[in-house]
């Protein structure tokens, strides 16, 4: 059970997640050339985006709700102000033309990007956690079983029995 609990459902989770992010991707990408027409290559630099303005709203903000609401609408304002000026001219145009041209646009998006916010990974907490998952070694090594969480916790700290290491740990509980 700890095995479900500690390795199987976050990594079932994880793969929910990156499918659902890659079917918004591919259901995009469909939209799009459904209804102009051309194949947009730079649609997941879009994505890109959008993610760095979040994580610039909440640098600014503080607020993870903040960034949910303003960056997709900065983000649609980039792809708005990018339709306008550069794919509306190439319409009447071989198909070729807009992809040639969305592709550039891809490569100028990742590399402004990179140059905006380098090539570093960024990470953003959580918007709330679990009440009963502590933080303590034992928990991020996979030994730590949720059973004995809810059964020792007794507040915002909490004293573990022992984890199967052997070693008793101090943990604190994630209060929302």
């Amino acid at each position: 059970m700890d095995y479900v609990v500690a390795v199987l459902l976050p990594q079932l989770l994880h793969g929910l997640v990156f499918g659902a992010a890659l079917g918004l991707l591919a259901l995009g990408l469909t939209v799009i050339f459904g209804l102009l027409g051309v194949m947009n290559f730079a649609h997941g630099e879009l994505y890109m985006l959008g993610a760095y303005a979040g994580i610039a709203v909440i640098s600014v903000t503080d607020s993870f709700w903040a960034a949910l609401v303003v960056a997709p609408l900065a983000v649609g304002a980039i792809g708005a102000l990018t339709e306008v000026t550069t794919l509306r001219p190439l319409y009447r145009r071989e198909p070729l033309y807009g992809l040639i041209l969305t592709f550039g646009l891809a490569l100028v998006f990742r590399e402004g990007a990179r140059q905006i916010w380098g090539g570093d990974m960024r990470r953003i907490m959580p918007p709330f956690t679990s009440w009963w998952r502590p933080r303590c070694s034992c928990w991020r090594s996979g030994s730590f079983s949720p059973a004995r969480a809810r059964a020792s916790w007794s507040g915002p700290r909490c004293r573990t029995p022992r984890c199967s290491t052997g070693s008793a740990s101090t943990c604190r509980a994630s209060l929302p």
